[in-house]
């Protein structure tokens, strides 16, 4: 006769496991369970009593960290071993600025020196993107899982693969900042030659007793993409000028030295000012450096009439004050920028100079310096500001235009280079 699964009988022919399951619920289901399952991830753990380990784990807090949150910095008292349950965590040796030297994955520790030696932590750990980590108290990790061989075993096999990749990223870290100290030397040599390629300042020509020239260079980097120049042609000419490289850093650099260097060889021929400027054109073109142009303002000043002729290769225009008038633009004709078609004509424009006449020449990291809000200098206001001042000293025209231009621009970090070149014609040589 076949039993009966119904009444008191069916308790007999019920599956053991699914008696248990309905009792206490499927342990894989339980939050708890699920809240210890990282368990068998944990390196430090591995071959230990899970059992254990869970009413260990079950007491200790779990930490919530969102990327940048900082766990450890450098000179911090640390009494408690972190295991990164989930998400990763970025190490770096000296502070947050420094490069990422190493990083913690999920089952892996950080901590575990300082409640070794207990002296403060060395390095800056912080959350490389969204994590969870435990924390296990150092008297906890002594008394209860330190305790056990296998404990000591797992901690001496991770703390010697973590010393022999330390060695590694130091190692490394030394050859960066060797390297690092080399290339800054190299741009410090670069800045001085930089600096030796133009005329002495501030006054540029301090022979000249018809006309004064003063200029003005800041850079943003090591070295810089502006160049400014004045040199006499011959007896009763000199030239004056000032020019952007469309980029910066050494590549601008060096492109500079080639424009100052061209725009000489090419003034000391006998063709005539638009002619070397065009000339100048074409041997930069010749260089083909992609993305590579400068924007010049060439001129060139007769000491004994004061008659000043002047190419304008795509950059701002020059300002004048001629016969005590207001700031005035004179920005034709202009031309292209030097170093994009090697067929570029140039044209001149012209200006009779007269004692006391003064001229401004300036880049555009003058006109586009921001503020904090990201608003732009401007050519206008760099010419009412010039309106405003009551002097006539090109010196002091130079300094009052780079005290205006800092107090615009506050705490904000200038990405260009600044210059300014200030010309005034103090009479006729006799």
């Amino acid at each position: 006769m076949a039993h009966s699964k119904r009444g008191p009988d069916r308790r007999q022919f019920a599956n053991p496991s699914s008696t248990k399951q309905a009792r206490f619920g499927d342990r894989r289901t339980r939050p708890d369970r699920r809240r210890n399952g990282y368990i068998s991830k944990l390196e430090l753990c591995r071959g230990l009593p899970y059992e254990q380990l869970e009413s260990i784990f079950d007491r200790c807090p779990v930490k919530t960290l969102n990327a940048g949150d900082v766990l450890l910095e450098p000179g911090q008292g640390n009494h408690y071993l972190y295991f990164l349950l989930s998400g990763r965590l970025d190490v770096r040796l000296k502070s947050a600025t420094s490069p990422v030297a190493d990083t913690i994955g999920v089952g892996e520790t950080v901590g575990e020196m300082s409640i070794i030696d207990g002296k403060p932590t060395s390095a800056h750990v912080s959350a490389g993107e969204a994590s969870t980590v435990i924390a296990v108290h150092q008297d906890v990790f002594w008394s209860k899982i330190a305790i056990s061989p296998t404990t000591v075993r797992n901690l001496s096999r991770i703390l010697a693969e973590r010393m022999r990749k330390r060695n590694e990223v130091t190692l490394r870290a030394l050859e960066q900042e060797l390297r690092f100290e080399q290339l800054q030397n190299e741009l410090k040599a670069a800045h001085e030659i930089q600096v030796g390629m133009l005329p002495p300042g501030p006054n540029l020509i301090p022979e000249c007793d018809a006309v004064e020239v003063i200029g003005r260079m800041d850079v943003v980097k090591s070295v810089g993409g502006d160049l400014y120049d004045a040199f006499y042609l011959d007896d009763d000419r000199i030239c004056v000028a000032i020019g952007d490289v469309s980029s910066k850093g050494t590549p601008a650099a060096l492109f500079m030295v080639r424009t100052a260097t061209l725009l000489r060889v090419e003034l000391s021929k006998t063709n005539g000012l638009a002619e070397s400027v065009s000339q100048l054109n074409a041997r930069l073109c010749d260089i083909n450096i992609p993305n590579m142009f400068v924007s010049l303002i060439v001129m060139v000043i007769d000491l004994t009439n004061g008659n000043a002729t002047y190419v304008i290769a795509g950059h701002p225009p020059l300002l004048a004050s001629l016969g005590g008038q207001p700031w005035v633009d004179i920005g034709a004709p202009a031309g292209l920028i030097a170093g994009v078609l090697d067929d570029t004509v140039y044209e001149t424009g012209g200006v009779t100079l007269r004692p006391g006449d003064r001229l401004v020449l300036y880049t555009d990291g003058v006109t586009e310096a921001r503020d904090e809000d990201r608003n732009f200098y401007t050519q206008p206001r760099l010419r009412e500001f010039l309106s405003d001042l009551e002097t006539d000293d090109p010196g002091v025209i130079v300094e009052a235009i780079f005290s205006d231009v800092a107090s615009f621009s506050g705490r904000m970090q200038q990405s260009d280079d600044i210059t300014v070149v200030t010309v005034k014609y103090l009479g006729h040589k006799g």
